[in-house]
């Protein structure tokens, strides 16, 4: 095992390229900057990518979820019905990849997200219908609390404050 988890792209890709060329049965894991450093990684044959940023997205969208009301398990089933396809969007997309050729230069690639980009917005907008739709508190516990939150509670109103004089002196 080998764990890539260094600064700087282009030194996370050459040294994962090194071990997998001169060590073909160690298994890498390395981190991606970002969805191009993903493509270049699977390149040059890494099969375990974590992105740097990824993870606390997915979970930030899952708390906007629960925000806007649905329960706290349809929130995290819709946060891994789009995990899924963006991984197996990742993994078609990555293999017309071409690290030689700029990615809007690349005319299979953009072909092949042009189609995936149709498809794909339609296909999660399916599937997250489909999550809510399904029987069961039609709002989280998290949503309830922060609406009881904003409405502020009946109270006595308070007498307005007395303007104080200010002053100036010259110096």
């Amino acid at each position: 095992l080998f764990v890539v988890a260094i600064d700087g792209k282009e030194q996370i890709t050459e040294l994962v390229k090194y071990v997998i060329r001169n060590y073909p049965d160690v298994h890498v894991v390395a981190r991606a900057v970002d969805r191009q450093h993903v493509y270049d990684l699977w390149h040059v044959g890494c099969r375990d990518i974590i992105r740097e940023t990824y993870d606390s997205s997915l979970r930030m969208g899952r708390s906007a979820f629960e925000a806007l009301g649905p329960t706290k398990e349809q929130a995290a089933r819709m946060m891994e019905a789009f995990n899924q396809m963006d991984r197996r969007s990742m993994i078609e997309l990555a293999e017309h990849y071409d690290p030689d050729i700029p990615a809007l230069e690349n005319e299979t690639y953009m072909e092949r997200v042009r189609e995936r980009a149709a498809a794909w917005e339609a296909e999660l907008l399916d599937e997250m219908k489909a999550i809510l739709a399904e029987p069961g508190p039609k709002t989280s516990q998290r949503a309830k609390s922060q609406s009881k939150a904003k409405s502020p509670a009946k109270s006595k109103p308070q007498p307005k404050a007395k303007a104080s004089k200010t002053v100036k002196q010259n110096p």
